[in-house]
């Protein structure tokens, strides 16, 4: 199932540029449907390719070519 807002869920950076990162969503394929954290979401953290990240759901959105893209950003930290 499609990640819904507020989900909190462990991906792999695929790619990234300077606008965005993209990360893959668990179950789906990358290039069918991204994961993305804009760059002014990412709270001073850096990415490579091949990271693990921890990341919340804060929108579904459908692009212009029809795709749906899962806008992202960095996790809160668990308290213990």
């Amino acid at each position: 199932n499609l990640p819904s807002f507020g989900d909190i869920f462990v991906g792999t950076v695929v790619d990234l540029d300077a606008d965005i990162v993209v990360v893959s969503v668990p179950g789906f394929d990358p290039g069918i449907v991204p994961g993305v954290i804009r760059t002014h979401n990412t709270a001073g953290q850096h990415y490579r390719k091949g990271d693990t990240v921890r990341v919340q759901v804060v929108a579904v959105k459908q692009t212009r070519t029809g795709k749906i893209a899962v806008e992202l950003i960095p996790a809160p930290l668990i308290a213990y």
